[in-house]
């Protein structure tokens, strides 16, 4: 079909032509006019955000380019040289008469960028390249894809032929891509089907036994051909996972009998409306790269601990935004709910232990032992406004990982021997690390006693003593034993010395010796309630065995 370029309205040939430049440049960037375009339709950028190495011009004229449309281009050019481009290209279904062509020459030598005319002969053969734009565009296809499924589930109904089967759908798949300029589309049937969805789909709908996903045929068909979804749901004022979801943009699951109505704006005919729908609401990021910001733990003025986090995520909602992100250890997790209604912030902590060195959660403890009543949380970011909060509570139950940690980064310093706090400590090993800890911080301590209830074999010298009543003075030595990560190691030596003891219990431990068990003893003051305990360092697992 001949296009007959003189028919178009501008905002018609702008869409076709855009989308003819997308497919031709697949990285290129449609600017949304509303707020002056400055002298470009479309632009090609280096990298993410870098310089501009093209913008393109789309200008609907046809016939000749007189003095008004000369002026009209002038001035796109003008507007878009302050922006720097590489190159300009102006894109026209007009092929230049040779005194055009000297008009847009001497155009071009008062600007440091070359400049380009397409004419009506460039586009009409790069328009015969992409039959499906075209086609869109001129023939209209929007209801063709509904047809085309609705032809080949009949068609199911009687085919007994697998290999026929097939053949039909892949007809399908190719005539869906044929009518469609923005998207691609694969078809699945069967059990690849009920599998999950390819990440990097659009959509994707299901009819009985059969799926069509639906990707994006270059970067900007989202924003050329949205897909969007109307929805009403009956909202539970206290719900507060769908409150969240909605006002601040988090995950949520809206279950059928909430969920009022759908109606689904999709490509070619694919959406509709839907009843009894199960909602999934999946937040989508909208941080291109990680913000770093600091939590301060301030007494008035003065700033206790700062904890540097790095926000990954963002999310958006009818109030306000989340932010979520850790520290770099990975143990503090950290969600920022910003209302923007009332202009507040809310902030949600989490530990997550993950194997690390002690040492390098020191920071953390500090941070985590300050922030409690009456202290305030300041937010602070390069650049921004640096909000505080009330701390009204302590936002961790209790500070015994924040002790452990501390026990366990001293005692690796004491012996030498480093292992990482694994997350699967036990409150059993941490109450070994931290009486470990205390012991060797205490070296000597002195104490009274009222009992004593040591076991020791029959060949100990001190209990023949002990067993004619008498009070002696008792030393007892003990190794304490941790074990972390699998590896049990004996870190520090013990020893308990009582001034004076006596046997309280003579007749059972006679008994025992007899029978040939290892007998306990019960021991209580003699003359003085006085002891005395010490604890040193052991030698380092290679020196003993």
């Amino acid at each position: 079909m001949k296009i007959q370029w003189n028919d178009f309205e501008p905002q018609g040939y702008e869409d076709m032509v855009s989308v003819l430049l997308s497919r031709l440049h697949p990285n290129a960037q449609r600017i949304d006019g509303k707020g002056g375009d400055g002298g470009r339709d479309v632009q090609i950028v280096d990298g993410h955000d870098g310089p501009i190495t093209n913008a393109f011009e789309l200008k609907s004229f046809t016939g000749r380019m007189d003095t008004g449309r000369r002026r009209q281009v002038e001035g796109s050019l003008k507007r878009a040289a302050s922006l720097g481009p590489a190159r300009w290209t102006l894109v026209v279904p007009i092929d230049p008469t040779p005194g055009e062509e000297d008009w847009f020459r001497k155009l071009g030598k008062g600007y440091s960028f070359p400049i380009e005319w397409y004419g009506k002969t460039w586009l009409d053969e790069k328009m015969s390249a992409f039959p499906d734009i075209r086609r869109y565009f001129l023939e209209g296809t929007n209801d063709a894809v509904v047809r085309l499924l609705r032809e080949i589930q009949k068609e199911q109904a009687i085919v007994t032929d697998v290999p026929d089967a097939m053949g039909r759908l892949r007809t399908l798949r190719e005539r869906l891509n044929e009518i469609d300029p923005h998207y691609r589309y694969e078809l699945s049937t069967g059990r690849e089907a009920a599998d999950g969805w390819p990440t990097d789909v659009v959509f994707a709908v299901g009819f009985c036994d059969m799926r069509v996903d639906v990707y994006p045929k270059y970067l900007g068909a989202t924003k050329d051909r949205p897909v969007t979804v109307n929805f009403k749901i009956l909202v539970d004022t206290d719900d507060e996972t769908v409150q969240n979801a909605l006002n601040y943009g988090l995950e949520a699951t809206i279950p059928p009998h909430m969920v009022d109505s759908v109606t689904v704006d999709a490509p070619l005919g694919l959406g509709g409306d839907f009843t009894e729908a199960e909602l999934s609401l999946i937040p989508i990021n909208s941080l291109d790269e990680p913000v770093t910001l600091l939590l301060d733990i301030m007494d008035g003025d003065t700033v206790l601990a700062s904890m540097p986090v790095h926000l990954t995520e963002r999310t958006s909602g009818l109030r306000g935004s989340t932010l979520t992100g850790a520290d770099s250890s990975g143990w503090l997790q950290v969600r920022i709910k910003v209302n923007v209604e009332a202009m507040g912030l809310e902030a949600e902590f989490r530990l997550t232990p993950q194997s690390t060195m002690p040492e390098a959660l020191l920071p953390l403890c500090r941070w985590v032992d300050a922030c409690k009543p009456p202290h305030h949380l300041r937010f602070r970011w390069q650049g921004g406004l640096e909000p505080r909060i009330e701390i009204r509570k302590s936002f961790f139950a209790d500070d015994s990982l924040s002790r452990i940690v501390k026990a366990l980064a001293y005692l690796q310093k004491r012996c030498g021997i480093h292992w990482e706090l694994s997350p699967s400590l036990t409150p059993e090993e941490g109450q070994l690390i931290l009486a470990a800890a205390t012991m060797l911080k205490e070296e000597t301590i002195d104490f009274t006693w009222k009992s004593w209830n040591p076991r020791l074999g029959q060949s100990k010298p001190a209990l023949k003593a002990l067993m004619d009543g008498s009070s002696h003075a008792f030393l007892t030595r003990q190794d304490l034993r941790i074990e972390l990560e699998g590896v049990t190691v004996a870190i520090v030596r013990t020893q308990t010395y009582l001034k004076s003891a006596r046997l309280a219990n003579p007749g059972a431990v006679e008994r025992a010796l007899k029978s040939g068990s290892v007998p306990h003893l019960n021991l209580v003051p003699g003359e003085s309630d006085k002891g005395q305990r010490a604890a040193a360092l052991l030698p380092a697992p290679s020196e003993h065995p």
